[in-house]
């Protein structure tokens, strides 16, 4: 990894540190928790009981065990592991048994198609919504730009989606100051695990002076989008 790269991503942890606090909540700070929910539902929708499911999956999160990438060249004997883990979390044979095989199915197809990384399906389609909000709302007589920040801010706060409010002047500050661009600054917080649209904020707050005002978690007044 280089060192730019390395400084990047030590900027955006020391960020997220000192200012998440302040902050109000977002329901999926962290991608691997939407992977995480990803796979509740999957054991949920195979058959699994829906509490036996979070649990099988919080035991696979604290032992470092659900990541996409690592899944996929899994070795019988953490297979086996696993299994253990299904068992200990309530299933009987069978049902880890089909767990197992399903998780690492969906693990090789994320793999395959967005790199490990569930968010960049989102990212996907997130993107394609802002440019048909974007067109609705130009249409009904916005300003372009003004159109696209609408779309993107609306569907953040809403869906969380992971998408950056792209051209926006605290995202070109930081890429400047790293010499990024945006779809290279979006791959580090993939590999971050950090939400876009949570690194979003920060930027805004850390990287535009005049930024607007951002509520707290404990009432106090932050700059932001």
């Amino acid at each position: 990894m280089s060192t730019e790269k390395n400084n990047v991503r030590a900027e955006l942890t020391e960020m997220y540190q000192a200012t998440i606090p302040f902050l109000e909540d977002y329901p999926w700070e962290m991608e691997e928790d939407r992977w995480a929910e990803l796979v509740i539902s999957l054991f949920s929708g195979i058959g699994i009981n829906p509490a036996t499911s979070k649990h099988a999956v919080e035991l696979l999160k604290e032992l470092n065990m659900l990541v996409p990438k690592d899944l996929e060249e899994i070795k019988n004997g953490q297979i086996d592991f696993i299994l253990k883990v299904f068992l200990q979390a309530g299933m009987n044979a069978g049902e880890a048994e089909a767990c197992a095989d399903a998780l690492i199915k969906l693990s090789r197809v994320i793999n395959n198609k967005w790199d490990g990384y569930i968010q960049k399906f989102l990212r996907g389609y997130g993107i394609r919504m802002v440019k048909e909000l974007q067109g609705y709302l130009t249409h009904s007589g916005i300003e372009t730009e003004q159109s696209k920040r609408i779309a993107t801010v609306w569907l953040q706060n809403v869906c969380n989606l992971p998408i950056l409010l792209e051209g926006d002047p605290h995202i070109k500050n930081f890429c400047s100051k790293f010499g990024l661009t945006e779809a290279a600054l979006s791959g580090i917080l993939d590999e971050l695990g950090l939400n876009a649209c949570l690194a979003d904020d920060l930027m805004a707050i850390h990287y535009e002076p005049n930024g607007s005002i951002v509520k707290s978690k404990k009432g106090e007044s932050l700059k932001g989008k």
